[in-house]
């Protein structure tokens, strides 16, 4: 799921930093898509002198973002806790930090994090949707699916919160067949044929498993490479519910082996492989 480019606009908002136009390196901090390149923008924003105190919070925050997409965890920890000492209202690091502690697979940690975020921010959707994750790896189904409630009441549109709200509802014993005309009813008007719709449109019955895989195909290979990991591990859900473990199992090991460590399927299947005994 692709959040970073919203947190960081978001991000961008939150900071009083009127000179970012007369600026390349704060712009490179902020809008900058290649995160190694923006540690380099955001460094040199940090050293120009420009900003000091609070109103220094933001690049931190940002340089944070791009520590944790390269993998360097504790180097994004770092900054993180910068950010909130120099700006403890500055939510966005909260939900930044608790992130990486994600990562870490340190769950407890980062729903802490989460939850100040959202006491900061009660519509915070990103802190909201990372919490129930994180709820959803330490099996706190119930709890999970309380947060992707809120998160599908926010931003209706967010076809992955209705994913996540449905595994959620199944794997706490909270899903009934109203359930599935309530998420019919959630997914109605919205547009279905784009990715992950058909993964949507499975779950509701419309179309079968081989029918989302072949949805799944994309010309560019990256993009495929995304869905395809997503596939495998949403197919691997139905599979764990309908107590196939030994078909859950196999496609939940192919999807440790297709999406990217901070991809928020490859870290519900190595939680739920860990369940499951390996």
């Amino acid at each position: 799921m692709n959040r970073i480019g919203a947190v960081l606009a978001a991000a961008m908002l939150a900071a009083a930093a009127p000179a970012w136009a007369q600026s390349s390196d704060a712009e490179g901090c902020v809008g900058e898509t290649d995160p190694g390149r923006r540690i380099g923008f955001c460094t040199r924003a940090m050293e120009s002198g420009e900003w000091s105190g609070a109103g220094l919070a933001w690049a931190f925050n940002n340089r944070g973002i791009a520590y944790r997409l390269t993998g360097r965890l504790d180097r994004a920890i770092e900054d993180f806790d910068t950010a909130i000492r120099l700006d403890p209202s500055l939510a966005h690091a909260w939900n930044g930090r608790g992130n990486a502690y994600r990562d870490k697979r340190r769950y407890d940690r980062a729903i802490q994090d989460y939850g100040a975020a959202i006491d900061l921010d009660p519509d915070h959707v990103y802190a909201l949707e990372n919490r129930g994750l994180a709820r959803f790896y330490l099996g706190s189904f119930p709890e999970a699916a309380g947060d992707f409630e809120r998160v599908a009441a926010l931003a209706p549109s967010n076809l992955y919160a209705l994913l996540w709200l449905t595994l959620a509802r199944a794997r706490a014993g909270l899903y009934l067949e109203a359930d599935k005309s309530e998420l019919a009813e959630q997914a109605h008007g919205l547009d279905l044929s784009t990715w992950p719709g058909p993964v949507l449109r499975m779950y509701l019955g419309e179309i079968d498993a081989p029918e989302m895989f072949d949805a799944a195909k994309d010309t560019e290979p990256k993009r495929q490479d995304e869905k395809l990991c997503q596939a495998y591990f949403y197919q691997g859900e139905v599979k764990l519910l309908l107590e196939d473990l030994e078909r859950a199992r196999e496609l939940l090991r192919t999807t440790l082996e297709t999406c990217p460590a901070n991809a928020a399927e490859h870290q519900g299947a190595k939680a739920d492989l860990a369940r499951l005994g390996g």
